[in-house]
């Protein structure tokens, strides 16, 4: 299995799904085409499903999203739900402190998820 390596862009995050199950995508999310650029990272997903792997972990540190993006975030979660072939899969939700947006944005996506799913709580960046 290859990793998935997406550079970041001005206003797109970066993407790194590692094949040993280490997983992240951080930065800006505001594209005007997400669904592309997150097609990739569902497709990856579904194709590490069908290989038998011990553990997961999706680290989320996103600074901005837009609506399309977080229907894109939604759609990862729930791809994550219906794995079938992974003992344990941990979703990392990282919002900078004092950032009430991103924190609710988290949180309503952590109720969606059957999966372990953490808000973590990091400090502001100077």
């Amino acid at each position: 299995m290859n990793d998935l390596i997406i550079k970041q862009g001005k206003f797109s995050p970066e993407v790194q799904f590692l094949a040993s199950g280490s997983l992240k995508i951080t930065g800006r999310s505001i594209l005007k085409y997400s669904s592309e650029l997150y097609a990739d990272a569902i497709n990856w997903l579904r194709e590490f499903d069908k290989l038998k792997h011990p553990a997961l972990t999706l680290n989320l540190s996103l600074d901005a999203l837009d609506t399309a993006s977080v229907r894109c975030m939604v759609e990862l979660v729930r791809t994550l739900n219906n794995f079938i072939n992974c003992e344990k899969i941990k979703i990392n939700w990282c919002y900078e402190k004092f950032d009430e947006d991103l924190m609710d944005i988290g949180s309503a996506i952590q109720q969606l998820s059957k999966v372990e799913f953490n808000l973590l709580e990091v400090e502001n960046e100077a």
